[in-house]
């Protein structure tokens, strides 16, 4: 037992205060959400995707107004294009270092798993895992050899539903569907164009005098031969 307990010890001051940070955080905020109730469907989707870069998760504070800046009454100054995000803070995976970071781009252009960073806290049993992520270049070749997406619309596609380049920050996305007008709204519009020529047809010729016709008889005659 006693070299059991000295192998732990070695183990933890063997590691660097980089990883002990980073399994502080991620204990801080599982103990936070099992402790808080319920969690939303979204929470949880946003918590997956930090998990998935396999450095811990952690909690960051957000705030709808401009630090240190205030109106003339008082009140705080609100930013530009605050979201719900910047008055309930999210959830993202732990800064990368520059090897994790080259991890990150491989994976989000080929796909992979991201290690698991090994946390024995009691809240690890309940922190999320790692998980396998699709990366941009697989989508894009399923998507053009099933011809559902040109090139330009696969790729695009690939970025959107790789989700692997915002470091943990969760957006909703929505999709847009191609519509194409249907044949019975193409051939009422025919119809409708035929009938309004009819009528500025009508009305030109009701616009025409008498006057008018008798002169232009005269002169298809005049240079026509006619009598």
């Amino acid at each position: 037992m006693g070299s059991t307990r000295s192998t732990a010890g070695s183990a933890n001051a063997a590691r660097s205060p980089r990883d002990v940070t980073r399994e502080s955080r991620t204990a801080t905020l599982m103990e936070n959400i099992m402790t808080g109730g319920e969690v939303s469907k979204k929470r949880e989707a946003e918590l997956q995707k930090a998990a998935n870069y396999g450095r811990g998760v952690k909690f960051v504070e957000a705030s709808p107004t401009v630090k240190g800046l205030t109106q003339k009454d008082g009140k705080p100054v609100y930013r530009t294009g605050v979201t719900a995000q910047d008055f309930t803070g999210r959830i993202t995976a732990n800064e990368p270092t520059l090897r994790e970071l080259g991890g990150d781009i491989v994976r989000g252009l080929v796909g992979g798993q991201a290690p698991d960073p090994g946390y024995t806290g009691e809240f690890s049993k309940y922190t999320p895992k790692p998980q396998p992520v699709k990366g941009l270049i697989p989508t894009v070749i399923n998507a053009a050899i099933s011809g559902s997406l040109s090139p330009i619309g696969a790729i695009m596609k690939g970025v959107s539903s790789s989700g692997f380049f915002s470091y943990g920050d969760s957006k909703d996305s929505g999709s847009t569907a191609a519509t194409t007008p249907s044949t019975e709204s193409t051939t009422e519009f025919a119809e409708a164009e035929q009938k309004r020529k009819a009528r500025l047809a009508q009305i030109q010729g009701a616009a025409m005098t008498e006057a008018s016709r008798k002169f232009i008889t005269a002169t298809n005659r005049t240079f026509g031969g006619g009598k």
